[in-house]
């Protein structure tokens, strides 16, 4: 047995191979490019010989991986924390040297491969399905930060539309917007015209907004109106845009969903493969059925942590959500503290799944008015919400029933 570690860096790539007792093989350093990866792959094959191979590195994906898993060579990630520790093993001083990283990876993976988490090959959609749910994610954080610009801009000269707004992210306020960009403009709008921009907003009538639109509002040069508005306008088009985006990126979800939830496997599917796209197909299907499972949510779950819900990891799966607590205890002092060690987004995800489900699932809602009766805050009841939901989607997919609130016996095993 040959392991071989892999300190990854965006130009250059460290690599250590040490044998079954330990001891260097060989190490060496390979460009970040086609002509180096291609060395890279000859160079474990010629000191391997006819040992297996199994490779470490801190990345779980990016070419290297990939062409690794097509190489069929076993891959294993591991934490970067977790690698700190055991560089303590080669020096107490705390040097770091990428290839020290290297031989560390390659060693610890010898000796403690239990900490380390093997890689397997993405299925197609399962990719996709990752890359348009963390676009949508980093899109609405964008939407959120251009939202925040248009409210500072607008207070800086026309604070008579704050107070008329509460929603900036609205069509119709877009357009209004865009109609009057400034008071000045604002307090000359024929009344027919802001009746049709305001369509059938019942918050106030169109005498109400005009009549704020004409209040006085702060006294400000010619200068600053202007170039608030101009940058105003800007934000505007630029959150027009990052609509479409959004709106491009559900759509595209919806297909890949609809894709995988279809009851008949692809025609080119034949034997274990299209057994094993039915059972994928009918995995979807069952989380779907989950109370308070959208589309965005479905696809995070499936893109980050399809791995775990297909081995059905409950463990594991509880921990990488972040809603699996962590204890600290020495001697008689004890404390539960919040896990902050996880994949974020699919810790958002689960966060605002449970809040969600608060509103369509009675046993749910009961957990977290118990525990906030005893003292919890609302984020510890949430999480403990999230928890008892991953449980019963693990006990859902190795059962292949879909979710039926009838169903006490399940329900009351995994709360």
């Amino acid at each position: 047995m040959r392991f071989v570690g892999i300190d990854w860096g965006n130009k250059k790539h460290a690599v250590c191979m040490v044998d079954g007792e330990g001891k260097v093989v060989a190490q060496a350093m390979f460009d970040h490019d086609a002509g180096g990866l291609s060395e890279l792959f000859a160079w474990i094959t010629d000191h391997a010989g006819d040992c297996d191979v199994k490779v470490g590195m801190e990345t779980p994906r990016g070419p290297l991986v990939e062409a690794l898993l097509d190489r069929e060579v076993a891959v294993f990630a591991v934490n970067p924390k977790q690698l700190d520790r055991f560089r303590d093993r080669f020096g107490a001083a705390g040097a770091k040297d990428d290839r020290r990283d290297a031989r560390v990876i390659a060693d610890s993976l010898r000796t403690d491969e239990r900490a380390f988490r093997a890689i397997e090959p993405s299925l197609p959609w399962v990719a996709e399905l990752r890359e348009l749910s963390r676009m949508r994610e980093d899109l609405v954080h964008e939407r959120v930060a251009l939202v925040n610009g248009i409210r500072e801009q607008l207070g800086r000269y026309f604070p008579q539309m704050l107070e008329l707004v509460t929603d900036i992210d609205a069509a119709w306020v877009h357009a209004l917007i865009q109609a009057a960009p400034t008071p000045a403009q604002a307090a000359v709008l024929p009344r027919a015209k802001l009746e049709r921009l305001l369509g059938g907003v019942r918050r106030f009538t169109v005498d109400e907004a005009r009549a704020l639109l004409k209040s006085p509002g702060f006294k400000v040069s010619k200068a600053t109106t202007v170039s608030a508005s101009r940058r105003t306008q800007s934000l505007m088009r630029r959150l027009g845009l990052i609509h479409d985006e959004i709106h491009m990126c559900d759509q595209a979800i919806e297909r890949l969903l609809a894709q995988q939830t279809s009851p008949e496997p692809s025609e080119s599917s034949e034997g274990d493969d299209a057994a094993g796209q039915q059972k994928e197909q009918r995995d979807v299907v069952v989380l779907q059925s989950l109370p308070g499972v959208g589309s965005t949510i479905l696809a995070t779950l499936l893109g980050e942590a399809w791995e775990l819900l297909r081995h059905r990891d409950y463990n594991a799966l509880r921990a990488y959500a972040g809603v699996a607590p962590v204890t600290r205890q020495s001697g008689k002092q004890r404390s539960v503290v919040r896990r902050y060690a996880c994949n974020t987004r699919l810790a958002n995800a689960v966060f605002n799944w449970a809040r969600c489900v608060l509103s369509r699932d009675a046993v749910s809602k009961a957990k977290y008015s118990t525990l906030r009766q005893r003292g919890h805050s609302h984020g510890r009841a949430i999480r403990a919400v999230a928890d008892r939901l991953l449980s019963v989607a693990c006990a859902m997919l190795r059962s292949g029933k879909e979710f039926d609130p009838g169903m006490r016996e399940l329900l009351t095993s995994a709360g």
